[in-house]
C-alpha cells in the first residue's frame, strides 16, 4: 500500500471511530409525543409503569400479546385485566370474554381517553346516545362505537343551544391536581412538560352534573377527582367483580415516575387491583387492536435491543474494514536477504585474545566465578553474598555435589588471587572444577 492509500485509510478509520464515539456518548434525545407505549422509556410512554407492575406482582404478572393468552386468562384466570392506552377498541367477542372474566369475581382496569361504549352498556344498561355525545361528535368522527370524553369544550352559548346546559368534559391546563375521595388531605400533582417547559394539556373527566345524570341507578362509584371539579376515575360492579375506568392514561407516563407523587399515585391505583394475577393486556382484536398502527420494521426491532444493536454496528464496522483492506489479501513479494552466519567462534577468539593480552589470570578467574555465582542465583535461588562457610553447605545440598568439591572451587579461586603457585595452572584447575560442577550438578 503506497503512502496515499495509507493516508486515505487512516482518515476513514478516524472518521469511523469518531462516529462511533459520538453515537455512544451523544446526549440522549427524547420523544415528547404522547404515545403511551408499554415497552418504551420515553417521557410519555409506559415502560416504568409496566416495570412497577412486573416487580410488584412478580410471578403473578403476565404480559398478554396473543389471543390464546387472553382466552386462557379470560376463561380460567383470576385477578385483574389491565388496559392502558390512548385509544382502546374491543371486538364483541373480546367484550363477551372480558365480561365473563369480571362476572366470576375478577377486576378489569381501563385507562384510556376512549372507552368502548358497548362494554359499559353491557354492564350498566345505560344508553350513551344522548345530546352531549352528539355535541362532541365532530371531534370523534374516526372513533365510532366508542364513548369518548373529547379534547374540546362543549360550547352551547350560540343561539341554537341557548336552552341547553353547558358542561365541561375536559380541563385545559399545564398542571393537574388529583385527589382520591378516600384521601381528602392528599393531592397528587402532575405537570405536563415539553422539553423542560410547561405546556397546556387536555385533562379528561366528567363534571358532577353529567356524572349524576348517568348515575341515576347508582351504577357508577366515583373514586377520584381532577382539580376538585371533574370525576375521571370511577368503578362499576358487574356480577361478583368490577370494572374500573380511568380517563387519563397519561398519568402513568414515565416522566411522572421520577417524582414521588407519580410513584405514590401508581401505588394507590394498585390498591384497587384484585388479588391474584395481573394481566397487562396488549391484545384486543386481530382487526381492531389499538396496536395495529404501531407495527415496527425489522431494523427498528434490532435497534431497540442493546445487544442486537451493537451486533449490527459491529458487523457494519468489520464490513467497512474488509472493503478498505481487501486489496491487501495477496501476499507481498518477500525480499532476498543473506542467510545469517554463526559468529560465536569469532567472538570467543576475540574475547580470549583480550584476556591473553591482559596477562592477568585473576581477571578471567573473577569472570568465571561471577558466572558461577550467577548460575547459583538463577538455578537454586541462593544468596551468593553469604560467607563461604554458610554458602558451601547450601550449594552442596541443592546441587548434589559434595562439600569437598564445592570447597575446592572456592579454594582454587583464593589461590589464584592470593597464592604463590603458577596462576595459569590454577586457572586451568578452576576451569576443570567448574566444568565438573556444571556437568554433575542436579
Amino acid at each position: 500500500m503506497n503512502q496515499k492509500n495509507y493516508i486515505t485509510a487512516l482518515v476513514l478509520i478516524t472518521l469511523l471511530v469518531g462516529i462511533i464515539f459520538y453515537v455512544v456518548n451523544r446526549t440522549k434525545s427524547y420523544e415528547w409525543d404522547v404515545n403511551l407505549r408499554e415497552d418504551s422509556y420515553q417521557p410519555y410512554d409506559l415502560g416504568f409503569f409496566r416495570d412497577v407492575l412486573s416487580k410488584t406482582f412478580k410471578d403473578d404478572f403476565e404480559l398478554i400479546k396473543k389471543s390464546a393468552q387472553f382466552d386462557l386468562a379470560a376463561d380460567s384466570g383470576y385477578g385483574t385485566m389491565v388496559y392502558v392506552e390512548d385509544g382502546i377498541k374491543l371486538s364483541e367477542d373480546h367484550i363477551e370474554k372480558l365480561l365473563g372474566f369480571i362476572e366470576r369475581g375478577n377486576t378489569a382496569f381501563f385507562s384510556s381517553d376512549i372507552i368502548p361504549e358497548n362494554l359499559i352498556e353491557e354492564i350498566t344498561g345505560v344508553d350513551f346516545e344522548v345530546t352531549y355525545s352528539e355535541i362532541i361528535a365532530p371531534k370523534q368522527e374516526s372513533k365510532t362505537n366508542s364513548f369518548s370524553f373529547a379534547n374540546s369544550q362543549i360550547d352551547v352559548s350560540n343561539s341554537d343551544k341557548d336552552d341547553e346546559e353547558s358542561h365541561n368534559l375536559y380541563l385545559v391546563d399545564s398542571v393537574a391536581q388529583v385527589k382520591f375521595l378516600d384521601q381528602d388531605t392528599i393531592n397528587y400533582t402532575f405537570k405536563f412538560i415539553q422539553k423542560d417547559s410547561l405546556e397546556e394539556f387536555t385533562w379528561h373527566g366528567l363534571d358532577n352534573v353529567i356524572f349524576n345524570d348517568y348515575n341515576t341507578e347508582e351504577d357508577f362509584t366515583p373514586i377520584s377527582v381532577l382539580n376538585d371539579s371533574l370525576i375521571y376515575y370511577f368503578s362499576m360492579n358487574y356480577g361478583e367483580g368490577a370494572l374500573y375506568v380511568h380517563l387519563n392514561p397519561i398519568l402513568f407516563s414515565n416522566i411522572y415516575f421520577k417524582e414521588t407523587s407519580g410513584f405514590n399515585y401508581a401505588n394507590r391505583i394498585l390498591e384497587d387491583f384484585n388479588e391474584g394475577h395481573v394481566y397487562y393486556n396488549q391484545h384486543y382484536s386481530p382487526l381492531t387492536s389499538g396496536n395495529s398502527g404501531n407495527s415496527t420494521s425489522p431494523l427498528t426491532f434490532i435497534l431497540k435491543h442493546k445487544s442486537l444493536k451493537w451486533t449490527f454496528y459491529t458487523i457494519l464496522i468489520f464490513s467497512l474494514l474488509y472493503v478498505l483492506f481487501s486489496f491487501k489479501r495477496r501476499l507481498p513479494i518477500i525480499p532476498y536477504f543473506n542467510s545469517p552466519k554463526n559468529t560465536s567462534v569469532n567472538y570467543v577468539k576475540a574475547l580470549s585474545s583480550f584476556y591473553l593480552s591482559a596477562k592477568d589470570h585473576t581477571v578471567l578467574a573473577e569472570e568465571m566465578m561471577a558466572n558461577f555465582r550467577h548460575y547459583l542465583r538463577n538455578k537454586y535461588r541462593l544468596n551468593t553474598t553469604l560467607k563461604k562457610e554458610e554458602l558451601i553447605p547450601l550449594i552442596a545440598k541443592n546441587s548434589g555435589i559434595t562439600e569437598v568439591d564445592v570447597f575446592a572451587i572456592f579454594d582454587k579461586e583464593f589461590k589464584i588471587n592470593f597464592g604463590d603457585d603458577s596462576k595459569s595452572k590454577g586457572l586451568t584447575g578452576l576451569y576443570k572444577a567448574l566444568e565438573s560442577f556444571y556437568l554433575n550438578c542436579k
